[in-house]
């Protein structure tokens, strides 16, 4: 592998690396935001799902 880490960088090219990094940065905080919201509404309906079933479940067995 070619080690380019010591070879000199052209200004320009320094600040659109950098740009490029804050980009990817802001992206990956976007996309996490994202999932976790849409997870969170999952969660809540699924243990709204499950108390309403296991409401249901005492209900009927009472009846008995």
């Amino acid at each position: 592998m070619i080690d380019t880490s010591h070879q000199a960088i052209a200004p320009e090219t320094q600040v659109w690396q950098w740009i490029m990094r804050v980009l990817g940065l802001i992206a990956t905080v976007a996309v996490t935001v994202y999932v976790t919201k849409i997870a969170q509404k999952e969660l809540v309906q699924s243990v709204a799902i499950e108390e309403i079933t296991i409401h249901e479940k005492t209900n009927n067995n009472s009846d008995i």
